[in-house]
């Protein structure tokens, strides 16, 4: 929950752990306003935070017909937009295609990069961007990205899933950099080796073509 000065909270990503927290939520002025990540966050606490709080939801336009099946859509966005002072939306297409990060500027000034499923900490802790097969065709989207991403002054990072026990990060702009410049060759590394799988195959098929 982001708790802003304008009185206007917001609440980014979805879990259903959110009905648990409803008094803690109702004693810090309740919720102005929801933000998806990406389209896999669509479930049914979308619809239990809007009736119990009377809240906005907002996703990515090319999420919005699949969240419309679990609750009202009131506004999507589709590039880069800044709602005041503290709070920016950024999409980060490539792991889905409505992957977006979000990042605010706190109350105390502490700023904080919430990287959805679009940069996350694999089960050594090791930070890193999800690429399978299916999305190899992304690969530079994805470095834009992270290009992207590097121009911020982050002091702690917050994924919407974590493969291991790592849940957030505090670190410096160095460290930030760091996360980065290791993830983008984490990325150009596997898909170096992606790619190599899928020459193998085709040259597979090609001889047993030729051979038949």
């Amino acid at each position: 929950m982001l708790i802003r000065e304008n009185g206007e909270n917001f609440v980014v990503y979805n879990s259903s752990n959110l009905e648990f927290d409803e008094f803690f939520l109702q004693e810090k002025g309740g919720i102005s306003r929801q933000y998806l990540s990406n389209v896999k966050e669509a479930n049914e606490t979308c619809a239990w935070l809007q009736v119990t709080f009377d809240n906005l939801t907002y996703c990515h336009e090319l999420d919005d017909i699949k969240v419309i099946q679990y609750c009202v859509v009131n506004g999507t966005f589709d590039g880069n937009v800044k709602l005041g002072h503290d709070f920016e939306i950024i999409p980060t297409p490539g792991n889905t295609p409505g992957s977006t990060c979000f990042y605010w500027i706190a109350p105390d000034g502490a700023r904080i990069m919430f990287t959805g499923d679009t940069l996350v900490p694999n089960e050594r802790g090791e930070w890193m961007l999800f690429i399978d097969d299916q999305t190899t065709e992304n690969e530079e989207l994805m470095l834009e990205n992270l290009i992207k991403l590097y121009d911020y002054d982050v002091d702690y990072v917050v994924p919407q899933i974590s493969e291991g026990q790592v849940e957030w990060l505090k670190n410096e702009r160095e460290e930030w950099h760091t996360i980065i410049d290791r993830a983008i060759v984490r990325l150009r590394t596997k898909i170096m080796h992606i790619s190599k799988k899928i020459i193998i195959f085709f040259i597979f098929r090609i001889h047993k073509i030729l051979c038949f």
